[in-house]
């Protein structure tokens, strides 16, 4: 396995090529800019929506969540502080997949369909929308940028909420825009201030990477007077410097030069990332020929295939039938698992001094997780575990991990409660 590290350190696949303290002050110094408002690769997106618990009880609320690959909608109400759903529907995000790009008026229709059954004037509506956004004071979102492959150009730099109001009945609304890891976050405060959190933070590792957190107004220097609010970093575009083989990836990508982190780690991106490995692994010999072959006819690279192999089972564990090149295939997978934990944990250290949090197992840091990446990956979580396992003695901190009951539906819901009166932040004075 000598050579193997060796030609994946070389490719800039290896963890050790990310070291943690230095990587974590970059990171924390470009947040700080990114806070002021003095450029950089993290937008540090003010959210004007409060890290507050939901109301105990509320009426129905439309909730809508469009994600990397899904579109997900529900009416939401609280009973008791708990979020139930009913009225729940799943389908492909439209404008996701690949496939050649979606005027704005053939998305707004596709949602406007699945959405107008449940729409009533006057009932609030929370919008995650799941891609880089300026919220506003008045929580509309504005789109920034495309990211995990999204074909939908002609949404960029407009409004969101009037997009989707055209197509539902008159008076719906008003539409709360929020992105995931805010919704994340907002559907697992309860649980955080049952814990008596001393910060909290959302995280999304799925098909794209983000992050958000309970930031003080003070921080916000970019927003005189701001409140303490949420603040989403859009830490998938962080400027993280890339390897070999990012490089060879990014440029292929629709976006090349933009989410460079996101790109290193998330799940629209891991897969293709270990085929590109494992093709390097190939010409270097690391590969019998047998196993060569396997590789350039056999099955597609899938996150659920690769987790199946490491599994022990699943077309990848039939194709490579020589235990080395099953061995090879698992040693990238390891070496690339280990590296997006480094990553991961390189943002919440950050997080950790950015908040001054987590200084006592109780009160901890609070993290609400949500994502396929981040659960559904065995080597992932064991990586992350062993890293922040030596980072956080070291630091004197200590985090705990939630889920978000309802995934993002409910975060939606209690902002679009929030801005309607129920705890809303209060706009800052210009």
């Amino acid at each position: 396995m000598e050579k193997l590290d060796a030609l994946l350190y070389e490719l800039g696949l290896h963890p050790d090529c990310i070291p943690l303290p230095a990587a974590t002050a970059a990171f924390q110094a470009e947040m700080a800019r990114g806070l002021a408002g003095a450029g950089g690769s993290l937008d540090m997106v003010p959210t004007w929506l409060a890290a507050a618990p939901p109301p105990r009880e509320s009426g129905a609320v439309l909730a809508l969540d469009c994600g990397g690959t899904r579109f997900r909608r529900a009416l939401v109400r609280f009973s008791g502080g708990s979020p139930v759903l009913s009225d729940y529907l799943e389908a492909p995000m439209p404008g996701a997949g690949g496939g050649a790009a979606l005027p704005a008026g053939a998305f707004w229709d596709a949602l406007g369909q699945m959405v107008r059954p449940l729409a009533r004037p006057g009932m609030p509506i929370g919008f995650c929308f799941s891609y880089p956004m300026s919220i506003l004071p008045d929580h509309d979102g504005v789109l920034l940028r495309l990211t995990k492959e999204l074909r939908l150009p002609e949404l960029v730099g407009r409004r969101l909420a009037p997009g989707l109001l055209s197509r539902l009945p008159a008076g719906c609304g008003p539409a709360v825009l929020l992105n995931d890891t805010a919704a994340s976050l907002l559907g697992g405060v309860t649980a955080i201030r049952e814990a008596a959190g001393s910060g909290a933070a959302g995280m999304i590792l799925g098909t794209g990477f983000n992050c958000c957190y309970a930031a003080r107004g003070v921080e916000l220097r970019k927003c005189p007077n701001a409140p303490d609010m949420i603040v989403n970093l859009e830490c998938g575009n962080y400027a993280q410097p890339q390897g070999l083989l990012d490089r060879e990836l990014d440029a292929g990508t629709d976006d090349p030069g933009r989410g460079t982190l996101e790109k290193m780690l998330s799940g629209a991106y891991h897969a293709h990332l270990v085929y590109l490995a494992a093709g390097h692994c190939a010409r270097a010999g690391l590969f019998t020929p047998a196993g060569a072959r396997a590789l350039e006819a056999g099955p597609v690279f899938r996150a659920e295939a690769l987790e199946d192999f490491v599994q022990g089972r699943g077309p990848w564990w039939e194709a490579l039938t020589e235990p080395a090149d099953r061995e090879t295939l698992l040693g990238i997978l390891r070496h690339s698992n280990a590296r997006a934990a480094r990553l991961v944990a390189m943002v919440l250290t950050a997080l950790l001094r950015q908040t001054g949090a987590g200084t006592d197992a109780a009160p901890p840091f609070c993290v609400v997780a949500d994502g396929s990446a981040f659960y559904r990956s065995t080597l992932f979580r064991a990586a992350l575990g062993r890293e922040l396992g030596e980072v956080l003695p070291a630091l004197g901190r200590h985090i705990r991990f939630f889920k978000s009951p309802g995934g993002n539906l409910p975060g939606a819901a209690a902002a679009a409660l929030q801005a309607a009166g129920e705890g809303a932040v209060e706009k800052p004075s210009v």
